[in-house]
This record gives C-alpha cells, sequence and structure tokens, in this order.
C-alpha cells in the first residue's frame, strides 16, 4: 500500500503553484500597460506642446499689435504707446511679461538730435527725461536704441540701452530685420533680472511703409523694432497647473536659430526652462519608469527642443494599477486555496477552540455595545414589532423619569396623551411596512414633568436572523431651545427687514461679483429702478467718473474693512447725479469670511442744496463788502474807545481776523505826506461839529500806496462837546489809478507807452525854448520801418504789435536821459534830442539806430527782419517851430527810403520839390485809377523750337486823360508801391488780363496769359482766395494763369511768400520768377518754393554772346533748371545770334523786341492770325 500525500504538503505545492501563474500574468499584463503608458505619454507630450506653442503666439500677436500702431502713418509718440500698451492690460493678460518695448533705428548723424528729443519729451513726465542717454556710448554707424518703455518701473536699466551691446539681442534683431518675422533671442540673462531665472526677448521689425521684398530693402527701410521682454519662468508658471503637464516634467532647450545647420546639442548649456530642477529619480514600478518624449517646435524663429519626462509619482492611467492587480488577485487567489486546504486538514479540536474564542469574542462586543448606548448622550430606546418597548438607555431614564425594569413592557400609549401616543404608533406602523430609516418632528409632554417639548425622533428598524423586521430602535433629540433660538432669530430678521424697508437710507447689498441681492424701498425712490428690476444684477449706480474711486472702496471692504461716511454722488436711472453720503460694511458668514458688502446711502441733496444757498448768500455777502472795499468805525470821545468791523482791518494793511487796536496805531500806516492832513481834518471836525470827508494815502507793509476816502459824522451833546464820531471808510485805489491812467492816456500812446502826438509837440517846443536861450541846436528824427506793413498783413495784427514794442524798446536803448521818442502812429517814430552839437551828434544816433534795428527780431516763432529809414531836420537851420522841423524830418525819411532804405538822410531845401512831385504823382494815380487810365499790353512768348507763341506777359500800362505822354510802369510803380495803390492797381490788372484771356480761350487760343504779382499783393491776407474768386468769375482755366514774383519776394518772403505760393498753385496756377539772377534765391529757393518757370534776367541774355560769364550763368541757369524739371524763358532776345544761342543750350522758350514787342489786346488778335515765320522777319 502506497503512502498517501499529507494534506499538508499538497496545500503547500498548490500555493507554489499559483504564486508561478500570478507572477506570469503579472508580467505579461505589465508589459502591456507599458506600451499603453508610452502612448499616452507621447499624446499627452505633444498636447502639452501645443499649448507651450499657443502661450509664445499670445506674445507674439501682440507684438503684431503693437506694429501696425507703430505703422499708422504718422510718427509714433512716447504717449500714443504708453496709451496702447495701458489700453492692453499687458500686466494681467499677458503672465511673465517684463516689458513692452519699442527699439528705435538711429543713424549716427542724427543721435545728438534723438538724445536731445528724448531728453526734453515731456509728454508723459514733466521736465522730460534730463539723464537720458545711450549705453555704452560706442561710434557705429547706426544706433539702436530702446527708445519706448512701458512699464518704465522696473525697466529702468533698458531705457537707452543700444541693443548692438548685447550679443543674442543684436543676433534676433539682425534676423528680424532681414526676414520682416517675429525672432526671439536664445538663452538670455535679462538686464533687469538678478537671480537666476531666464528671459526671452522677442522683436518685429517695423518698416517705413509696406514690408519690402528684398533684404537690402528692408534693411534700408526698417525704422525700429517692437519688442515684448519675458520672464520665462512666470510664462509657463500658470501653464503649467493644465490638466495636460500632469505627472509630466518639462525641459525646454534652445537649439539656436531656426534652419540653421549649426544647430546646438541639447544639455545642460541649451536649457532655459526646467519645470522641475532637482527631480530625484524615478521610483515607479518597472512598467512605466523611464518615458520621455522630445518635441521640436519652431518658435518665434528659434528652434526649441522640449523633453518631457514622466513625474516620479504615480501615474494615474487606467491601466496603471492593472499588473499591481492581477499580480494581488493571483496571489490571494492561491492564499485562500492554500487556507481551504489547511482548514480541512485541521483538527476537530483546532475548530473547538475557534468556536470558543468566537464565543468570548461576541461576549465581549455584546458588552461593548452596551457600553457604547450607555455612552450616548440622547434618550435611546428599543420596541419590538408589536409595539411594547424592549429596553432603553440611561438617558432615557433620566429624560422620561421612568425606570428601565418599568418601562420594560409599556407602549406608547403607557407614557404618553392618546393623541400624541396615535401619532407616534401609526408612524411606527409606517416605518415597519417600509423598513429603513425615518425622523419624526414633533411637540408633546414631557413624561417627567409634563412639559411641553419640541422633539425629534430619529428611528430605524432592526431584523433578526431571518433577515425579517423585528423592531425599532429610536433616538430622541429634545429640540426645544433650538426652536426658541429660531423663533427668536426670525423675529430679529423681521425687525431688521422692518427697519431696512422703513428707513430713508438706501440700503444695498452686493456679493463679490458685484451682483445685487438687497434693494430697499429707499433705493427704489432715490434711483428709480425697481427692486425686481435690479435684484440679481451688476446694474451700476456710480458716474463714470468715480468708478475708480468705488472700485477701491468695494475691494477695502471686501477685505473686511469698514468705510465710514463719505459724501460722494451716485446715478440715479435718468442719468442724473445725485449728492450722497456713502458708508460700506462688510457682511461675514458664521466662519468670519466676508461673502458681501452692505452699502447704506443717504439722499443729502436737500441739505446740499441749503448748504450751498447759504454758502452763496455768505459769498454775495462777501463781494458785496469786497467789491465796495469798505470799513467802518466807531470812536467814543469820552472813553477814547475806538471799535471798528474786519474791513477796516483790510484797508490798513491786515488780515480781516487780527485782533483789533487803538487808532492811533493804525494811524502809523498813513503816508508820512498825509498825516498832517489827516489829523487837522479830525481837530477841526471834533471843534467845529461839522460832518467831513478826506483822500488819504496808506503804505501797506510791502511798500504798496492805496488811496482810502473816509466820510465821517460827529455826534454832540446838550453842552455841543463833540460825544462821538462815525465813519466809514472806502478803498479808492482804482478810482484813483483811473484817473491817473485817463492822464497818462491822453498824452501817450496806448501800444507803447511812448509820449504821443500832444505831448511830443510839447516836448519840441520845450527843446526849442531851452535851445534859444542857451544858443544850442535841436535834432528830430523822424523814423519809418521797412517792410513792417508786410509783416503786419501775413502774420497778423497781434504779431505786428508786439513787433512795435520791441522797435520802442530798442530806441530807447539808444537815448539819454532827457531825450525823447514818440510814436505818431503806425510804423513812425519821431526822436527829439535837445542839446545836440551839429549834424554829426545826430548822425551817430541815426547810425545807432540803424544798427539796433538791423538785428533780427525772434517773435512767436518767428525771426523778423525789419530795417528803417530815418530823416533828420535840426533847429535852428531847418525850421523853428515843431510842425515846421516835422515836416522836414518826414520829407527827409522819404528820401532815405527813395535811397535804398535802412539809411538816413538830412533835410536839404530841394527835397521839398521832390516831396511835392511825388505827392502830385499819388494823387495823378488815385484820378487814374478812377479814371480807367491804365492799359494792359501783351508780349508774345515764343517756343524757339518753332517759334509758334505758346503764351502772353501782360504789362501795365498809364495813358493820362487829356492825350499826354504815356508813362512806363518804372515811373510810377515805386510811388504805387509807396502809397499801398499798387493793391487796387494789381487786382484791377491781374482781373483784366482773366477776362482777356478767357476771350482769347473761348475764341479757341489756348494760350497762357503770365501776370506780375507786388510783393505787397502776395503778402496781403486772402490774396489766394481773392485769386480763387476772380478765375471762377472769369471762367478762365487755371491752367492757362501763371503769376510772376520777384527774387525779392522769395528772399524777403519767405514764410508768408511759401504759404501764399503753395495756396496759389493748390488752384491749379503756374508761378514763375521773373528776372531771375538778379537776386539771391538759387537753388534752395527753387527747390523750397512750388516754382514752374524762371525767366532769365536781360540783363545776362543782352551780352549772352561777347561776355564768357553771362554766358557762363545762362548756361548754368537752364541746366539747373532742367534738372529740377522747371521752365526757362529768356527776356530781352534782341538779336537773332541771341536767339541761336539760346536755342543751342536747350533754353526753348523766349520774348524780346526781336521777337516782338508789347502790343495791345487787339493787335494781339490780329498777330494770332500770323505764321509765326512772317513775325520773325518783321
Amino acid at each position: 500500500m502506497k503512502p498517501s500525500i499529507r494534506p499538508q504538503n499538497l496545500a503547500l505545492v498548490t500555493l507554489l503553484g499559483g504564486v508561478a501563474l500570478s507572477l506570469a500574468a503579472w508580467y505579461f499584463v505589465g508589459r502591456e500597460a507599458e506600451r499603453q503608458a508610452e502612448a499616452d505619454f507621447v499624446n499627452q507630450a505633444n498636447l502639452a506642446a501645443s499649448l507651450v506653442d499657443r502661450r509664445i503666439q499670445r506674445y507674439v500677436d501682440l507684438l503684431y499689435g503693437l506694429e501696425a500702431l507703430a505703422s499708422h502713418g504718422h510718427e509714433l509718440t512716447r504717449r500714443d504707446f504708453n496709451q496702447h500698451v495701458t489700453a492692453l492690460q499687458a500686466a494681467r493678460r499677458f503672465p511673465g511679461i517684463q516689458a513692452t518695448q519699442f527699439v528705435r533705428r538711429v543713424p549716427a548723424d542724427k543721435l545728438s538730435k534723438f538724445i536731445t528729443s528724448v531728453r526734453t519729451d515731456a509728454s508723459l513726465v514733466p521736465g522730460g527725461y534730463p539723464r537720458f542717454d545711450l549705453r555704452p556710448a560706442e561710434k557705429r554707424d547706426e544706433y539702436w536704441v530702446i527708445d519706448f518703455v512701458e512699464p518704465m518701473v522696473g525697466n529702468e536699466a533698458t531705457f537707452g540701452l543700444e541693443v548692438h551691446s548685447r550679443g543674442p539681442a543684436r543676433q534676433a534683431v539682425e534676423r528680424a530685420r532681414d526676414t520682416g518675422e517675429p525672432v526671439g533671442t536664445g538663452r538670455y540673462r535679462l538686464v533687469q533680472e538678478k537671480g537666476a531665472s531666464y528671459g526671452l526677448v522677442i522683436y518685429l521689425p517695423v518698416y517705413e511703409g509696406i514690408t519690402p521684398r528684398s533684404v537690402e530693402g528692408r534693411r534700408e527701410l526698417v525704422s525700429g523694432w517692437v519688442t515684448v521682454v519675458l520672464r520665462i519662468d512666470d510664462v509657463f508658471s500658470d501653464v503649467l497647473s493644465s490638466p495636460v503637464f500632469t505627472g509630466t516634467r518639462l525641459a525646454m532647450h534652445d537649439l539656436g536659430a531656426a534652419h540653421w545647420a549649426g544647430r546646438a546639442v541639447p544639455g545642460p548649456d541649451t536649457v532655459f526652462f526646467n519645470s522641475s530642477p532637482f527631480a530625484e529619480a524615478s521610483t515607479l514600478s518597472l512598467f512605466t519608469r523611464g518615458l520621455h518624449h522630445d518635441v521640436d517646435r519652431e518658435i518665434a524663429g528659434r528652434l526649441w527642443r522640449l523633453s518631457f519626462d514622466a513625474d516620479p509619482a504615480p501615474a494615474q492611467g487606467w491601466w496603471q494599477p492593472l499588473p499591481m492587480l492581477t499580480l494581488c488577485a493571483g496571489l490571494i487567489t492561491s492564499l485562500l486555496v492554500y487556507g481551504i486546504l489547511r482548514a480541512i486538514a485541521s483538527s476537530r479540536t483546532e475548530a473547538l477552540d475557534t468556536a470558543s474564542r468566537a464565543t468570548r469574542d461576541l461576549r465581549s462586543q455584546l458588552s461593548f455595545n452596551q457600553q457604547l448606548l450607555e455612552a450616548i448622550p440622547y434618550p435611546v430606546y428599543f420596541k419590538n414589532a408589536a409595539g411594547r418597548y424592549l429596553g432603553c438607555n440611561r438617558a432615557f431614564e433620566e429624560d422620561y423619569g421612568i425606570p428601565r425594569d418599568q418601562f420594560v413592557g409599556l407602549t406608547p400609549y403607557d407614557i404618553l396623551p392618546k393623541e400624541h401616543a396615535d401619532r407616534m404608533v401609526e408612524d411606527d406602523r409606517k416605518l415597519l411596512e417600509t423598513g429603513g430609516v425615518h425622523s419624526l418632528e414633533t411637540r408633546a409632554p414631557r413624561p417627567k414633568d409634563g412639559a411641553m417639548r419640541d422633539t425629534i425622533f430619529s428611528k430605524s428598524t432592526f431584523t433578526n436572523a431571518d433577515g425579517k423586521v423585528a423592531g425599532i430602535v429610536g433616538v430622541v433629540v429634545d429640540i426645544t431651545d433650538r426652536k426658541a433660538l429660531e423663533a427668536r432669530t426670525e423675529e430679529s430678521h423681521e425687525q431688521l427687514r422692518a427697519i431696512v424697508q422703513a428707513t430713508p437710507l438706501a440700503i444695498i447689498v452686493r456679493d463679490f461679483d458685484n451682483r445685487i441681492s438687497q434693494w430697499n424701498p429707499a433705493a427704489e425712490r432715490i434711483f428709480g429702478w425697481k427692486a425686481s428690476e435690479v435684484l440679481g444684477t451688476a446694474t451700476s449706480i456710480v458716474p463714470p467718473h468715480l468708478k475708480q474711486e468705488i472700485a477701491g472702496m468695494r475691494e477695502r471692504a471686501q477685505a473686511g474693512e469698514l468705510i465710514l461716511i463719505q459724501e460722494t454722488q451716485r446715478m440715479a436711472r435718468d442719468g442724473s447725479l445725485i449728492d450722497v453720503s456713502v458708508a460700506i460694511a462688510p457682511l461675514r458668514d458664521s466662519a468670519g469670511r466676508v461673502y458681501a458688502t452692505m452699502v447704506t446711502i443717504a439722499d443729502i441733496r436737500e441739505r446740499k442744496e441749503a448748504e450751498r444757498a447759504l454758502g452763496e448768500s455768505e459769498e454775495r455777502l462777501k463781494l458785496a463788502m469786497e467789491a465796495a472795499h469798505m470799513g467802518l468805525w466807531y470812536w467814543d470821545a469820552a472813553s477814547d474807545d475806538f471799535t471798528y468791523s474786519d474791513g477796516l482791518n483790510v484797508l490798513f494793511g491786515r488780515p480781516a481776523n487780527s485782533p483789533h487796536v487803538d487808532y492811533r496805531a493804525l494811524q502809523d500806516v498813513l503816508h508820512p505826506d498825509d498825516q498832517g492832513l489827516w489829523h487837522a481834518t479830525i481837530r477841526h471836525a471834533v471843534k467845529d461839529g461839522q460832518d467831513f470827508q478826506i483822500d488819504y494815502r496808506l503804505v501797506y507793509p510791502d511798500g504798496s500806496v492805496h488811496w482810502i476816502t473816509n466820510r465821517g459824522q460827529v455826534h454832540r451833546g446838550p453842552d455841543g462837546r463833540a460825544l462821538r464820531l462815525v465813519g466809514i471808510a472806502m478803498d479808492i485805489t482804482e478810482r484813483k489809478l483811473a484817473e491817473q491812467r485817463i492822464a497818462h492816456m491822453a498824452h501817450h500812446d496806448a501800444l507803447t507807452g511812448l509820449p504821443n502826438r500832444v505831448l511830443l509837440h510839447d516836448r519840441i517846443r520845450q527843446a526849442i525854448a531851452q535851445a534859444h536861450r542857451a544858443g544850442g541846436e535841436v535834432a528830430v528824427l523822424f523814423i519809418d520801418l521797412d517792410r513792417f506793413k508786410t509783416i503786419n498783413d501775413s502774420l497778423g495784427h497781434p504779431l505786428g504789435d508786439r513787433l512795435l514794442q520791441s522797435v520802442a524798446s530798442r530806441l530807447l536803448v539808444c537815448l539819454r536821459e532827457g531825450d525823447t521818442v514818440s510814436r505818431l502812429g503806425g510804423d513812425e517814430f519821431v526822436i527829439v534830442i535837445p542839446g545836440m552839437s551839429g549834424a554829426s551828434g545826430a548822425a551817430s544816433v541815426a547810425g545807432k539806430i540803424l544798427e539796433v534795428l538791423a538785428n533780427s527780431f525772434h517773435l512767436q516763432g518767428h525771426d523778423l527782419h525789419v530795417s528803417a529809414s530815418v530823416g533828420i531836420a535840426l533847429y535852428p537851420s531847418d525850421g523853428d517851430d515843431a510842425d515846421t522841423l516835422m515836416r522836414h524830418a518826414d520829407t527827409a525819411m522819404y528820401h532815405a527810403k527813395d535811397a535804398g532804405r535802412a539809411n538816413y538822410q538830412f533835410f536839404t531845401p530841394h527835397m521839398n520839390v521832390a516831396a511835392q512831385q511825388r505827392l502830385t504823382l499819388e494823387n495823378a494815380l488815385r484820378r487814374a485809377l478812377d479814371n480807367n487810365e491804365f492799359e494792359l499790353y501783351y508780349q508774345p512768348l515764343y517756343d524757339l523750337r518753332d517759334r509758334s507763341i505758346t503764351g502772353l506777359e501782360a504789362l501795365l500800362r498809364w495813358n493820362p486823360r487829356g492825350g499826354g505822354e504815356p508813362v512806363l510802369p518804372s515811373q510810377f510803380i515805386p510811388a504805387a508801391e509807396e502809397s499801398g495803390l499798387i493793391v487796387p492797381i494789381g487786382e484791377w490788372a491781374l482781373r483784366e488780363a482773366l477776362r482777356q484771356g478767357k476771350a482769347w480761350q473761348a475764341e479757341g487760343r489756348a494760350l497762357f496769359i503770365a501776370i506780375n504779382v507786388s510783393a505787397t499783393q502776395l503778402s496781403r491776407a486772402g490774396f489766394p482766395e481773392r485769386l480763387r474768386r476772380l478765375l471762377q468769375e472769369t471762367g478762365i482755366d487755371p491752367a492757362l494763369v501763371e503769376l510772376e514774383v520777384t527774387e525779392r519776394v522769395i528772399v524777403e518772403g519767405m514764410g508768408e511768400a511759401r504759404a501764399s505760393l503753395d495756396q496759389v498753385a493748390a488752384l491749379g496756377v503756374g508761378i514763375a520768377i521773373d528776372d531771375f539772377g538778379t537776386g539771391y534765391s538759387g537753388l534752395a529757393y527753387l527747390k523750397r518754393f512750388p516754382i514752374d518757370t524762371v525767366k532769365i534776367d536781360q540783363s545776362f541774355v543782352r551780352d549772352i554772346t561777347v561776355d564768357p560769364d553771362d554766358a557762363a550763368i545762362v548756361t548754368a541757369i537752364v541746366a539747373m533748371a532742367k534738372s529740377l524739371g522747371i521752365d526757362v524763358v529768356a527776356e530781352g532776345v534782341e538779336t537773332e545770334l541771341q536767339l541761336e544761342f539760346l536755342r543751342q543750350l536747350g533754353c526753348h522758350r523766349a520774348q524780346g523786341f526781336h521777337l516782338a514787342r508789347p502790343m495791345s489786346a487787339r493787335d494781339i488778335t490780329k498777330l494770332l492770325g500770323t505764321p509765326p515765320a512772317s513775325v520773325a522777319a518783321d
């Protein structure tokens, strides 16, 4: 008989086989889990890489917005940049942004001007940036300077930084410039960074106009770069909280510029961000250790490698626990089988021991349950399915007053009144039917003392061994005190609701999202919204200009601060502003946390209106007193008591609230010259008893003098003695000053303050009388400013007045004490010098005057140049009275103008004849204008290539009435300009030429008309507008009209001439420079003004074939005009040789007697029908 296997050995073999099978299953399931882990990790890494890419793209999008701002068509200003960046709220919307900047490209020759402009730029900071400078200040062909920085705080170190000095930044800037794309730096330490973190700067170029296609074009037209400066750690700090980063560590490597062959190898030197730089080695299981994935992304022109590693913490995938669960399940199963077999093999003794131990444990558990039941502080009872009590705990005995041994076997009817017992039994019946747990809240008398108590019965069924419901266990909780507290709380709440409803204060409760949860009737009445309209909404009652203020108050209240009453304004439903007082209190929950804010608002409009009315009344009273400058006073003669109002303090130069003093102390401020008058007046008033009035002066502590008038009454007793004096004092300083000003105005010029004509004549008479007595001489200098009328008409009368005041100041510098300078009016001044020793002294003063006036006047941004013409008459040789000396000095002044201006002339007897002739000519010109004695002649302009007539120059002729000889323009034009008649004469000529030109145009002859315009006409305000009206009135094509101006108009007029000529050119009218070459205009003026034609002066053309210098000048003018695209006309062509010479030079247009003389409009009409060849033969 074979020996049998012992049961213990069979159990052991079974256990070993199960363990082996469990390990095999664990291995294969683990391998599959590893493959799933790798796939999930790669997907998660790719999602995380896309999230990093999108995060950087947000900052690139910000750059494109800044680039659009910088390229919007006009010069980007510091204020534009600041307002744009502020509106973006970059610090809140773009985590990790250190700064936004504009890097300006500055050529070396403009560096100094650029630094000066930044230092003086006060658009954001008063006073500008006086310490701004380039850093480092190295010499370069051009500079890339950080100009705009937002915010400036914390980024001061970058302001003025030259980007060339920062290697990575320079490389990024150059690549961005050449590609036109945003480019970032590599691993980069920011200038602002003091820690160990890295930064990233992204540059986007800004070009002038559209981005050029070629690299060379981009390098030439780049004007700067907009940049964002990022702190890498802060940029990605919130990104790492995304679920895609759960269980993942990220390291970022910068491998160099994208598309660059020399790519860096990832290593410690390339890492610029690591989410867990000091992570320990992984402690994961065999199948999840070492997960790694690399993602290469091109970001901001750089190649980034994003390296992802599994986090040391256990992964959370559904597959992760499968291997371990498989192993555990197998091992547990093996152990169970082993245990079963061991149990079968165990002896009966062991089974009996186990049963004995179980019995002891059961008894112990029953004892524990009873102790636990007794420890419960609430009454606990048991009852069977029949409704009889089986037992209770000690708390039940004490609360109900029934011993435990008497309690067993009772029913609810034995301990409660029937009505309450019925309810209890019915509730038990339902619970026994359904099973489970149930609560019953009731109010019933307590058996111990009959007191009514609010009680909750929490009941649950229990089952027997068969699983059937055997009875109920219940816990009794007395809630009488809680109910009482709830009632008191509800009563308090009701009282509070009544107060809220009845109070005249608006009460508004808002949560942290600004939603309204309380809006009482007072709020409805004050603001106009019903509660139903605003509850649950964020309706605002804060005016726009106070939103920032209330936001700060709300934040403080939400932080737990009580905001005391403040007077402010709120806005009603109709938009009107309401004066209110506001208090804000935080509302806290049971844990002490603030969950809302309560605002109480009082309508103080009535109070404010009353305050305003009171203030206005007090202000009117105060203004009336101040306007009257009054002070009341009272003096008791018997007691010598002196009282007065606060106004008297003010009148005597003391603060209104100063302590009252004795009248003798007030007398200390009396003017020394008026003290005797004051004392005498008071003394006589007291003695004679007569009312009095006295004007006197006071000297204030600051030295100013004020006039006071004092009126007083004397009150006497029965015995005739003075008892008291009562009076009123008033400030009459303004009246006295007005009287003095009126006296001054009667004898002085209002603009300059100089003596006027009345005072001048008196000064001349005094000087003559003094010279007559002393046997001396008197010089009278008559001064007229040259070009003042042009400045006054073109730049405006206010500037002209400033110029006259400046001239007066300079004239005073030239004189001695005792000399007189007077303004007669306009731009005429007269100087009187008494005690003059001969003509040399007068000449010396005149020379000094010309010298000081020759310097430019810088007024209101204009550099003005005027000169003077001075006429001198001497007493007694040129006259023995004021009128004669003035008249002769005036005559000498006109001769100074005729002599070329900016000089002086002494009067001589023959000047009277010339003056009379000039006056006669001016009168004749006025009559000629009224009698239509002027006529226009026209001289043709020829195209030298085919000798065809291309245009006509209008020339003015004067045919005096009565058949006299015609007067040439050179004889009457200067007088017309001097007298101002050139303006109406010029306007007549302009109108007539345009009318005649339109007539020829209507006949099919499209010839342009050239018309001379004087400097006086051009500089007068409104000339372009008058020309526009004449063009519309005559209907002539503006393209057939050309205005000729002299070089003097260009050189001397400059600013005003440029403005008028620009407006004329805008009408489509051509502009020509007449007599070119005789002045000083040159190339610079041709480039600066809208010139279409230059006319070479005949003085150069006359000797062009014999004088090499004239030939060279004409050649240069033609070449210069051609290079500038300006037409050339030669004047005064008198020979065929001259004509041929000009043709060979390339001058295609000319005029002169050789071609055709000036002729009337009728003769021109005939000429236009004659072939060009026959005209040349005449």
